[in-house]
């Protein structure tokens, strides 16, 4: 089969590009979402090294693969985020499904892999999809090594039964816990974010303040729920709506450390539902790492169901 690398034109390519990543994401994307994220991006790389030499700053690399018809049949992206660690890039990769095992994936990888050897990166990153047992093996081959599991866990709405938690959103009230919602997110709110987040074991590193703050001012203050000791906040929950399904995201929930034992994220979990029924969400989904015991027993407890999730991988280079 004959096909050319070119870098992505946008906003040519928008639409072409979002058509790939929907046949592997979980949750569709659009064209208008993939701009609307590119406008927050700077346009410009500004790699540098640190005083290890290692690959600091952000760039990415974004390239497509073009069938002789002139159609887009493969995308693939690396980038490093300024928060990333040290020499490390992220990476996305996808060929259409008409397309596969025909050498296209192999060349767009083998172009990533070139550009961040090129910018002196020290290793690559990407996620692999539970039901792309294919990819697992592709990527193997080409020397990437397992790292973890993530998976989603999805609550579908219409039939959950609020009878066995009766009381509970009540009793971590009366002992002096309030929770509220559709407050302006804070330089506190961005503080215990951060502070709590460096918690969850796939953490890997903390993003900076600047990247908490951008995301907060874009979210939806009536789907952030707080819970306050007084004026203190102890807890907090975010929620996204999602344009195309109309289901919600549970983004993060977190407990300051003090607090927790006390029920406050089962709280705030059961709030958050109410509001989603109240919202007619046909569901609500929420990402789980393996390793996050605390965090799997409460939404199981609630009644999520694993779905599938997720691997991530990672090629050292030498």
């Amino acid at each position: 089969m004959t096909y050319t690398l070119r870098l992505v034109q946008v906003p040519h390519d928008y639409p072409h590009i979002a058509r790939l990543l929907n046949t592997i994401l979980q949750e569709p994307v659009t064209a208008e979402q993939l701009q609307a994220e590119d406008a927050r991006i700077p346009a410009q790389n500004r790699l540098s090294r640190d005083e290890d030499g290692l690959l600091g700053g952000f760039g990415r690399e974004r390239v497509v693969a073009v069938s002789e018809q002139g159609e887009i049949i493969g995308y693939a992206a690396t980038w490093r985020a300024p928060w990333a660690a040290p020499g490390v890039l992220a990476s996305t990769l996808v060929v259409d499904p008409a397309h596969r095992n025909l050498g296209v994936g192999t060349a767009l990888l083998q172009h990533l892999e070139a550009w961040g050897r090129a910018q002196g990166a020290s290793c690559l990153l990407s996620e692999v999809p539970d039901h792309l047992p294919a990819s697992r093996l592709f990527l193997e081959k080409n020397g990437y090594a397992v790292e973890r599991h993530m998976f989603q866990s999805v609550l579908e709405l219409a039939n959950f039964d609020f009878s066995p938690y009766q009381g509970t959103v009540e009793r971590v009230e009366q002992s002096g816990i309030r929770f509220v919602n559709g407050q302006q997110p804070d330089a506190a709110l961005h503080e215990f974010f951060l502070r709590t987040y460096r918690d969850n074991p796939a953490a890997d590193e903390l993003p900076p303040l600047g990247e908490v703050e951008q995301h907060f001012q874009k979210a939806d203050p009536a789907l952030i729920w707080l819970a306050l000791d007084g004026d203190t906040l102890v807890g907090m929950t975010e929620l996204i709506e999602m344009e195309q399904s109309g289901g919600l995201y549970n983004e993060y929930t977190g407990v300051d450390p003090s607090y927790r034992g006390r029920g406050i994220a089962l709280a705030l979990k059961l709030i958050s539902i109410r509001q989603g029924l109240e919202r007619k969400a046909p569901y609500m989904r929420t990402d789980n790492d393996s390793e996050n015991a605390p965090m799997l027993a409460v939404n199981r407890k609630l009644g999520y169901v694993p779905a599938p999730g997720h691997l991530k991988v990672r090629k050292e280079f030498v």
